[in-house]
């Protein structure tokens, strides 16, 4: 693992305190209702390691674990949120926050949000803003979970009938996100004032590789549902 190459200076700032931003972050867990508890119990556990310790403290002074923390949040936590199959109150009646949330739970739209996370949230700027307040480093990793959550519960929705365009998606933002980790591998000089030009490839490095490889196997999984051929669409109620 990448993050085993971190300097043991850097080990031992990861046991500061959480930081009250982060912790507030994480508040829209109080809405989730989870009708299967073991996915649930696996996304506390994702996210703990990446918002609360180790990642959280190791991201201030290396782009690899800030990297890690992301594709933790996108790539595990957010899933295992969405194959929770959560209860959530404010989608019944269709109110005013339900509006938002039910236009952009199909497919197509949720791609397009939450690739626009991923890309806007690593941009230079955007990034080294997020390290220098932390009340927009919180609202960074909201962003990118709350997103990732809505686009894998979008494909989910959608069952085995329609795990084929699932995999499609999946495939999509594979290639995505693997260009982002491709750009900033082979970037000839350093994007990121924070952050070193190795720490930088390493960091592309742990988007392109270990990220690319859980949305392979998320789009395995959905094609192989998908030739099952048989099933029907979930329902979230």
């Amino acid at each position: 693992m990448p993050i085993l190459l971190l300097p043991r200076a850097a080990w031992a700032h990861a046991a500061a305190t959480p930081d009250p931003w982060v912790v507030a972050s994480l508040l829209p867990l109080l809405l989730f209702r989870p009708r299967a508890a073991w996915p649930f119990a696996g996304a506390l556990l994702a996210l703990f390691f990446a918002l609360i310790w180790p990642l959280e403290a190791l991201a201030g002074t290396s782009f690899a674990a800030h990297m890690a923390q992301h594709m933790l949040l996108i790539g595990v936590a957010a899933p295992l949120l969405a194959a929770s199959r959560p209860v959530l109150p404010f989608l019944k009646g269709r109110g005013w926050l339900a509006r938002p949330v039910l236009a952009f739970a199909r497919p197509r739209h949720a791609f397009l949000l939450h690739g626009a996370a991923i890309w806007l949230g690593h941009a230079p700027r955007v990034l080294e803003w997020s390290l220098d307040q932390r009340w927009m480093h919180a609202l960074q990793h909201f962003a990118l979970v709350a997103t990732a959550a809505l686009f894998w519960w979008s494909l989910l929705a959608r069952g085995r009938a329609g795990a084929g365009e699932s995999a499609l998606w999946t495939l999509a933002t594979l290639i995505h996100t693997g260009l982002l980790g491709a750009l900033l591998t082979f970037a000839p000089r350093p994007l990121f004032a924070s952050y070193g030009l190795e720490d930088q490839q390493l960091a592309g490095l742990v988007m392109w590789i270990p990220g690319g490889l859980a949305y392979f196997a998320a789009g395995l999984a959905f094609a192989a549902a998908w030739l099952a051929g048989r099933g029907r669409p979930m329902e979230w109620r």
